[in-house]
Formats: structure tokens, sequence, C-alpha cells
């Protein structure tokens, strides 16, 4: 996954004074930023943009397929 083809996309209508949500479009990591009192939705959005741009791909896909296969073999014997 390059930084060339990953995307971040919003899910809903972006509204003043509620959670922005958004995602990843290549590993899928769910974006929250909650607005801080007294701060602008510009703000809000850079704030998230800064955090989308020093994630990992990588790292997430990893972290994700740990997960995947703890859950499968926490059930066997």
């Amino acid at each position: 996954m390059s930084d060339t083809t990953r995307t971040f996309q919003f899910f809903e209508a972006i509204e003043q004074d509620k959670p922005i949500r958004g995602t990843c479009s290549a590993c899928s990591r769910l974006f929250i930023a909650e607005p801080k009192e007294g701060e602008r939705t510009d703000e809000v959005l850079l704030r998230m943009r800064a955090e989308f741009d020093a994630h990992d791909c990588h790292e997430e896909t990893r972290q994700m397929t740990a997960r995947i296969v703890k859950a499968a073999t926490k059930d066997k014997p």
C-alpha cells in the first residue's frame, strides 16, 4: 500500500460541534475526532488529517491480522 493510493473518507455530513468520523481507504482504520471547546470545524479536520497522514497502513494491517489469528486460536484446544 503506497501513500498515493490511500484516501481519507468521511462517513457522514460534517456538522458543527459534533464528532467527525472518517476512515482510511487502504487499511480501513477509523478516525474519530471530538471537537474541543471553542475549536472550529476546520481545526478539527486539520487535526484529523494530521493523524491520518501520520498513521502507517502496514502497521494497521499487521495489528488486524494479529487480532484475527488470536481470536481464531482462542477457542481451539
